[in-house]
């Protein structure tokens, strides 16, 4: 069984115009990770599918920077592919 790095309500950051969204991780599939829509500033950042995005990832003592891309959208949640 192989360990699931990426935890439930853990935040992460998405880089997107050189500026810092925020987000958290709402659900994990063998396929996909599943986060809130990113805000910045009382703003949203609204996502298109199949669109690169830059990520930064914190577990505890522990940060992970990434490129994905957005598989999709669903209500106010956004699936990444990894």
């Amino acid at each position: 069984m192989k360990k699931q790095l990426f935890k439930l309500n853990n935040k992460l950051k998405i880089i997107y115009n050189e500026e810092e969204y925020s987000s958290n991780i709402q659900d994990v599939t063998d396929e996909y990770i599943f986060i809130s829509i990113p805000v910045l500033n009382n703003s949203y950042l609204s996502l298109k599918e199949d669109e690169e995005i830059e990520v930064v990832y914190y577990d505890d003592n522990e940060l992970y920077e990434f490129f994905t891309v957005v598989a999709g959208r669903e209500k106010s949640l956004c699936h990444l592919l990894f």
